[in-house]
C-alpha cells in the first residue's frame, strides 16, 4: 500500500514521466501486478524508507523535480498511513527524449 501511494504521488509531479522497475517488475506487469513498479519500501525502526526510480522528461530541472517528488511523497505517505517517513531516496534512472521534429528545410513544402 505504501508503494502504491508513493508511485501515484510521484507520477503527479510535473516532469516525471513514469517510475522504472526491474526485470521482475516487468514480468509482474505482464500478469497485471505492477502497481508498485519502481518503488522499494523498507521499514527501519518503525520508520519508512522509500527508494523511487524515476524517468523524467528531457530538459526539466532534475534537482527541482527530485526535491518535489521527495516532499510530495513524504507528505502523502505520512498523511495517508500515519507512519513517519525517514527518507525518500530518488534515483533518476532515465530520460524521455522527445522525438525529433521535422528537419529544417525538409520535404514538407516540396
Amino acid at each position: 500500500m505504501i508503494a502504491v501511494i508513493a508511485r501515484v504521488t510521484a507520477i503527479k509531479v510535473k516532469g516525471v514521466v513514469d517510475l522504472v522497475g526491474t526485470l521482475v517488475d516487468g514480468i509482474a506487469g505482464i500478469v497485471g501486478k505492477n502497481a508498485d513498479r519502481g518503488v522499494h519500501v523498507e521499514i527501519v525502526d518503525n520508520n519508512v524508507v522509500l527508494e523511487l526510480k524515476l524517468m523524467v522528461d528531457y530538459g526539466v530541472n532534475i534537482p527541482r523535480v527530485a526535491w518535489q517528488v521527495q516532499a510530495d511523497v513524504r507528505q502523502a505517505v505520512e498523511q495517508m498511513t500515519g507512519k513517519s517517513v525517514k527518507a525518500v531516496n530518488v534515483i533518476v534512472q532515465s530520460l524521455r527524449v522527445p522525438p525529433p521534429g521535422p528537419a529544417a528545410g525538409g520535404e514538407a513544402g516540396e
